[in-house]
Protein backbone atom coordinates (compact mmCIF):
# COMPACT_ATOMS: atom_id res chain seq x y z
CA UNK A 1 0.00 0.00 0.00
CA UNK A 2 1.10 3.68 -0.81
CA UNK A 3 2.27 5.83 2.42
CA UNK A 4 2.79 9.81 2.30
CA UNK A 5 6.67 8.52 2.03
CA UNK A 6 5.61 7.41 -1.78
CA UNK A 7 4.93 10.84 -2.72
CA UNK A 8 7.00 14.26 -2.56
CA UNK A 9 5.08 17.75 -2.19
CA UNK A 10 5.00 20.42 -5.35
CA UNK A 11 2.89 22.99 -4.70
CA UNK A 12 0.38 23.98 -2.07
CA UNK A 13 -2.64 24.66 -3.87
CA UNK A 14 -4.74 26.93 -0.85
CA UNK A 15 -5.24 26.81 2.80
CA UNK A 16 -8.51 27.21 4.73
CA UNK A 17 -7.90 27.54 8.31
CA UNK A 18 -10.40 26.31 10.71
CA UNK A 19 -12.95 28.43 11.81
CA UNK A 20 -15.65 28.37 14.88
CA UNK A 21 -19.13 28.71 13.64
CA UNK A 22 -22.40 29.68 15.79
CA UNK A 23 -25.79 30.27 15.22
CA UNK A 24 -26.43 33.73 14.02
CA UNK A 25 -28.95 33.94 17.46
CA UNK A 26 -26.69 32.53 19.69
CA UNK A 27 -26.12 34.34 23.25
CA UNK A 28 -21.78 33.84 21.63
CA UNK A 29 -20.34 37.06 20.54
CA UNK A 30 -17.25 36.32 20.32
CA UNK A 31 -14.75 33.43 21.04
CA UNK A 32 -14.02 34.55 24.68
CA UNK A 33 -17.95 34.31 25.49
CA UNK A 34 -17.98 30.53 23.61
CA UNK A 35 -14.79 29.67 25.86
CA UNK A 36 -15.64 31.09 28.92
CA UNK A 37 -18.91 29.25 28.64
CA UNK A 38 -17.37 25.82 28.03
CA UNK A 39 -15.60 26.28 31.27
CA UNK A 40 -18.10 27.19 33.11
CA UNK A 41 -20.46 24.44 31.77
CA UNK A 42 -18.32 21.66 30.66
CA UNK A 43 -20.51 19.01 28.51
CA UNK A 44 -23.34 21.00 28.41
CA UNK A 45 -22.41 22.06 24.68
CA UNK A 46 -22.09 20.17 21.76
CA UNK A 47 -20.02 20.58 18.50
CA UNK A 48 -20.02 18.92 14.75
CA UNK A 49 -18.63 19.47 11.38
CA UNK A 50 -17.23 16.01 10.67
CA UNK A 51 -16.64 12.55 11.87
CA UNK A 52 -14.58 11.71 14.54
CA UNK A 53 -11.20 12.39 14.61
CA UNK A 54 -11.49 14.71 11.66
CA UNK A 55 -9.31 18.14 10.91
CA UNK A 56 -12.26 19.92 12.17
CA UNK A 57 -12.27 18.13 15.40
CA UNK A 58 -8.36 17.94 15.72
CA UNK A 59 -8.40 21.69 14.89
CA UNK A 60 -11.25 22.56 17.75
CA UNK A 61 -9.98 20.19 20.22
CA UNK A 62 -6.42 21.85 19.48
CA UNK A 63 -7.51 25.13 20.31
CA UNK A 64 -9.33 23.76 23.33
CA UNK A 65 -6.03 21.83 24.85
CA UNK A 66 -4.18 25.26 23.67
CA UNK A 67 -6.82 27.24 26.36
CA UNK A 68 -6.66 24.51 28.95
CA UNK A 69 -9.75 23.15 28.49
CA UNK A 70 -10.02 19.12 28.31
CA UNK A 71 -11.04 19.02 24.96
CA UNK A 72 -13.75 16.20 25.70
CA UNK A 73 -15.81 18.59 28.23
CA UNK A 74 -17.48 19.64 24.59
CA UNK A 75 -19.03 15.86 23.23
CA UNK A 76 -18.58 15.65 19.18
CA UNK A 77 -21.31 14.61 17.29
CA UNK A 78 -19.96 12.69 14.10
CA UNK A 79 -21.43 13.55 10.50
CA UNK A 80 -20.95 13.22 7.14
CA UNK A 81 -19.21 16.76 6.98
CA UNK A 82 -19.22 20.25 7.19
CA UNK A 83 -22.32 20.42 5.28
CA UNK A 84 -24.40 18.21 7.54
CA UNK A 85 -22.53 19.70 10.73
CA UNK A 86 -23.74 23.18 9.79
CA UNK A 87 -27.69 21.64 9.19
CA UNK A 88 -27.32 20.43 12.77
CA UNK A 89 -26.10 23.79 13.70
CA UNK A 90 -29.04 25.95 12.35
CA UNK A 91 -31.06 23.16 13.17
CA UNK A 92 -29.78 23.40 17.29
CA UNK A 93 -28.78 19.86 17.59
CA UNK A 94 -25.16 21.17 17.85
CA UNK A 95 -23.95 24.65 19.14
CA UNK A 96 -20.48 24.37 17.31
CA UNK A 97 -19.41 23.79 14.14
CA UNK A 98 -15.57 23.86 13.35
CA UNK A 99 -14.79 23.87 9.83
CA UNK A 100 -13.46 26.14 7.32
CA UNK A 101 -15.20 29.69 6.68
CA UNK A 102 -15.86 28.98 2.57
CA UNK A 103 -17.98 25.73 3.64
CA UNK A 104 -20.26 27.61 6.01
CA UNK A 105 -20.14 30.75 3.71
CA UNK A 106 -23.52 30.45 1.98
CA UNK A 107 -25.06 30.20 6.30
CA UNK A 108 -23.04 33.06 7.07
CA UNK A 109 -23.96 34.95 3.81
CA UNK A 110 -27.62 33.93 4.61
CA UNK A 111 -27.13 35.49 8.03
CA UNK A 112 -27.95 31.85 9.51
CA UNK A 113 -24.54 31.32 11.07
CA UNK A 114 -21.87 33.54 12.97
CA UNK A 115 -18.12 32.94 13.01
CA UNK A 116 -15.96 33.75 16.10
CA UNK A 117 -13.16 33.64 14.91
CA UNK A 118 -10.01 32.10 12.68
CA UNK A 119 -7.45 29.43 13.50
CA UNK A 120 -4.99 31.30 11.17
CA UNK A 121 -2.10 33.70 11.61
CA UNK A 122 -3.75 36.41 9.75
CA UNK A 123 -7.36 37.37 8.86
CA UNK A 124 -8.68 35.90 5.43
CA UNK A 125 -9.30 38.56 2.45
CA UNK A 126 -12.74 37.16 2.51
CA UNK A 127 -13.66 37.33 5.52
CA UNK A 128 -11.49 40.64 7.06
CA UNK A 129 -14.37 41.22 9.83
CA UNK A 130 -13.59 37.76 11.48
CA UNK A 131 -10.48 37.56 14.04
CA UNK A 132 -8.30 35.28 14.48
CA UNK A 133 -7.57 33.17 17.61
CA UNK A 134 -3.96 34.97 18.39
CA UNK A 135 -6.46 38.36 18.71
CA UNK A 136 -9.08 37.35 20.50
CA UNK A 137 -7.56 34.48 22.75
CA UNK A 138 -3.95 35.24 22.41
CA UNK A 139 -3.69 31.47 20.85
CA UNK A 140 -0.76 30.92 18.56
CA UNK A 141 -2.79 27.27 17.29
CA UNK A 142 -3.32 27.21 13.26
CA UNK A 143 -4.95 24.44 11.96
CA UNK A 144 -6.95 24.27 8.47
CA UNK A 145 -7.33 21.91 5.81
CA UNK A 146 -4.00 21.95 3.18
CA UNK A 147 -4.52 21.50 -0.63
CA UNK A 148 -1.95 21.00 -2.67
CA UNK A 149 -0.57 19.17 -5.87
CA UNK A 150 2.24 15.86 -4.91
CA UNK A 151 4.43 14.02 -7.34
CA UNK A 152 5.97 10.56 -7.31
CA UNK A 153 8.62 10.56 -4.52
CA UNK A 154 11.63 12.48 -5.38
CA UNK A 155 9.99 14.41 -8.29
CA UNK A 156 9.99 17.88 -9.03
CA UNK A 157 9.58 20.30 -11.67
CA UNK A 158 12.10 18.96 -13.51
CA UNK A 159 11.20 15.25 -12.93
CA UNK A 160 7.44 15.27 -13.91
CA UNK A 161 7.40 14.10 -17.30
CA UNK A 162 5.53 16.24 -19.80
CA UNK A 163 6.07 19.95 -20.48
CA UNK A 164 2.16 20.22 -19.52
CA UNK A 165 2.69 18.92 -15.96
CA UNK A 166 5.72 21.18 -15.80
CA UNK A 167 3.69 23.75 -16.50
CA UNK A 168 0.85 22.77 -14.10
CA UNK A 169 3.34 22.74 -11.33
CA UNK A 170 4.94 26.29 -11.97
CA UNK A 171 1.43 27.78 -12.59
CA UNK A 172 0.23 26.62 -8.75
CA UNK A 173 4.08 27.39 -7.76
Amino acid sequence: PLTYADYTPVALVNFDPAGVQVRAESPYRTIEDLVRDIKARPGQLKASGCGQGCRWQVAFYGLLHDRGIDPHSVPWVPSNGAAPGLLDLVAGGVQIVPCSLPEARSLIDAGKVRSLAVMDGRRGELFADVPTVKETLGSDWVLGAWRGVAGPKRSGPDRLGTQESRAVVYHFV
